[in-house]
């Protein structure tokens, strides 16, 4: 199976899990790519800039500390899986915060442009040089979790 038909047998499975809240903020972009959060996880560096539509689970988290994103599936936002890109919320979000925090748990879909982190960027032949293990792998991140790979600067979220 596809990476895309994964991700439709995903919300097909998890459509009855929709939140009953309508919700939606900001306008719509003309997005070039209609992606999964596996996409994105797999490819960062191929959508890094590139206008993105992502449908997933939503987590929406304020607070010192915390992030707001989107996980692939309900069992990965569960499990705080690092299947998960974060969100980058306008400040005029602020005003959304208690009809979102409802949504958490939800499917949504979201545009906006997606940013690929500095750290997740490859190293170029040069910098990997006696880097690499037996197999000439190179890990780009460590510790438990590697984290999300990007962000997505947000222009709309609604539910689905």
């Amino acid at each position: 199976m596809t990476i895309r038909a994964l991700a439709l047998l995903a919300v097909i499975l998890g459509a009855g899990c929709a939140s009953n809240t309508e919700f939606s903020y900001g306008t719509p972009i003309q997005a070039k790519h209609y992606v999964s959060v596996a996409e994105l996880l797999g490819n960062a560096s191929w959508f890094d800039g590139e206008p993105v539509s992502v449908v997933g689970v939503a987590q929406f988290r304020r607070g010192r500390g915390q992030s707001s994103g989107i996980y692939m599936s309900v069992a990965d936002k569960q499990n705080s899986s690092d299947a998960y890109i974060y969100f980058d919320l306008p400040d005029d979000f602020s005003q959304q915060w208690d009809a979102a925090l409802e949504l958490d748990g939800s499917w949504i879909v979201v545009h906006g442009v997606f940013r690929m982190d500095e750290r997740h960027s490859l190293p170029t032949p040069d910098e990997n040089v006696g880097q690499g293990n037996e197999l000439g792998m190179v890990i780009i991140c460590g510790g438990d979790h590697c984290g999300s790979p990007g962000h997505i600067e947000v222009h709309f979220i609604g539910d689905w």
